[in-house]
């Protein structure tokens, strides 16, 4: 189901932002005043010509070249939001020229951390960054037209096109018809009805309300500041598991059946137990899980030609906080089996319009205390209502999946980050794996964490995986064997 695209001028055309189009691009905006944008996406990769490259031997030039690629495979990249409209303008060969300059970039003293972490306008359009000192590229792109895996699969195709330079060149303008080729919303792509039955909208509701039900319970951490403490940049920390480690894991995890996305799940959820503010640790823990909905979706939209929209769901489980490691994962296993089915997918319009009136509603005047109650704050230990500041975990899998990383002998990606730029409390804990090499990555904001404190949470989660898959004990077990032996 295509979305419909009106002409209101020549050659400018107009369509309404969808449900989950309009979550993702409010939230953006909440921060704008500020000249930040929450859950910016940004890929960064480091990478070098093969012996078999033969394109412009400029990497910057060879670069350029690409990026056009890019914009003329998916033309959705100069699709601009207008309020509540998204808006695309037929192009020709001075608007091409301009987007290009608008939208690449060389920046040859910072790194990319020092991009990441500036206060800049909301990204209404994607751009690219290189960074010759490193040889890198930096891929920012704003959460509202792209998910994870489809930044990946974005990202997988610039190298393509840096691998395999066209021979004949790019035409000056697009094609005509390019319009055509802009993926269509989320509830589009779904088949979800544009006019909903008392039936679908009954389980849209139900399943809002639960969703908002368990979300409100989120465990909070420890923070700095209090309710008004204006937010900082942007940060990352990372912990990388080595090939043998990460290969320990993944066997321990498969002879107990479980996901390695379980068992980090787990092991969050007992960190959040032993770390969190005291209400963290008396209750279940819960988290809103992003969940990727374009194994849900059928041909063309689950492939790469339709990278660049948001297809993407989310998810509360709810870890048991007096229950085994071993009941934790298997619950968490079953639960991410069965959470969507054919009929949720089916009611994704109606599910993002309850979600979108819940999330933006205006918020209730805040009572007045009595007199004479002395002010407080939170002792940089309590947040006030209203603020979470618990801990998202993503789980993205193999890289290698949406991401090939190396392009015969003409190209080859020496290394992979993804992020997203965090303004609130909460961190973002993403976890994949890399060229064999299990990575948990936490974006944080600088205001209220600090980079000691995120760093500790993820060694937790790693002490608690080796203690629960017996990973330390054989390892121990192992040393001893090698001393008996003669």
């Amino acid at each position: 189901m295509a979305t419909t695209w009106t002409q209101t001028s020549p050659g400018v055309y107009q369509a309404n932002l969808d449900g989950a189009e309009t979550v993702y691009r409010k939230t953006a905006t909440v921060f704008a005043p500020l000249k930040r944008e929450h859950w910016r996406l940004h890929t960064i990769c480091r990478f070098n010509f093969g012996p078999g490259y033969n394109g412009p031997t400029d990497k910057e030039t060879a670069l350029r070249q690409a990026w056009k690629a890019l914009r003329y495979e998916f033309p959705g990249m100069t699709v601009a939001p207008d309020r509540s409209k998204k808006i695309y303008k037929t192009p020709d060969a001075r608007t091409t020229k301009e987007w290009l300059e608008q939208t690449f970039f060389v920046e040859p003293k910072r790194t990319a951390d020092e991009i990441i972490a500036e206060a800049v306008p909301l990204q209404e359009v994607p751009s690219l960054y290189y960074l010759p000192a490193t040889s890198e590229i930096l891929f920012f792109i704003s959460h509202w037209r792209i998910d994870a895996m489809g930044s990946w699969m974005v990202t997988d195709r610039l190298f393509h096109h840096l691998a395999n330079p066209s021979k004949s060149g790019l035409p000056k303008v697009p094609p005509p018809n390019e319009i055509e080729k802009i993926s269509p919303s989320l509830e589009d792509a779904a088949g979800s009805p544009k006019v909903s039955t008392p039936e679908m909208d009954k389980v849209a509701a139900d399943h809002i309300a639960a969703h908002h039900r368990n979300a409100i319970q989120m465990g909070g951490m420890p923070y700095k500041g209090d309710a008004i403490t204006l937010p900082g940049s942007p940060k990352r920390e990372a912990v990388i598991f080595t090939r043998e480690s990460t290969q320990k894991v993944v066997s321990a995890c498969k002879a107990r059946g479980i996901t390695v996305t379980a068992a980090i799940h787990a092991a969050l959820a007992e960190t959040v137990f032993a770390m969190g503010l005291p209400e963290s640790r008396e209750h279940d823990y819960v988290t809103v899980m992003p969940v990727n909905l374009r194994n849900y979706l059928k041909t063309p939209y689950n492939g790469d030609g339709h990278a660049l929209q948001t297809y993407a769901g989310s998810i509360t489980p709810r870890v048991p906080r007096h229950a085994t490691f071993a009941k934790r994962t298997s619950y968490l296993v079953e639960y991410y089996k069965t959470r969507y089915d054919p009929k949720l997918i089916e009611c994704l319009r109606p599910i993002y319009r309850y979600h979108a009136e819940a999330l933006f509603k205006p918020l209730p005047a805040p009572a007045a205390a009595p007199e004479g109650t002395p002010a407080t704050s939170n002792g940089n230990k309590r947040p006030p209502p209203g603020l979470p500041s618990g801990i998202s975990i993503n789980s993205l899998g193999v890289v290698e999946k949406y991401f090939a990383g190396k392009y015969g002998d003409s190209v080859d990606v020496a290394t992979f980050t993804f992020g997203v730029s965090m303004i609130t409390r909460q961190t973002m804990l993403y976890v994949w794996t890399w060229k064999g090499e299990l990575t948990l990555s936490s974006e944080y904001n600088a205001a209220y964490h600090d980079p000691e404190e995120v760093r500790e949470v993820m060694l937790s989660i790693k002490q608690v995986l080796e203690k629960e898959l017996e990973i330390e004990q054989n390892r121990k077990r192992e040393v001893e064997e090698q001393k008996e032996q003669p």
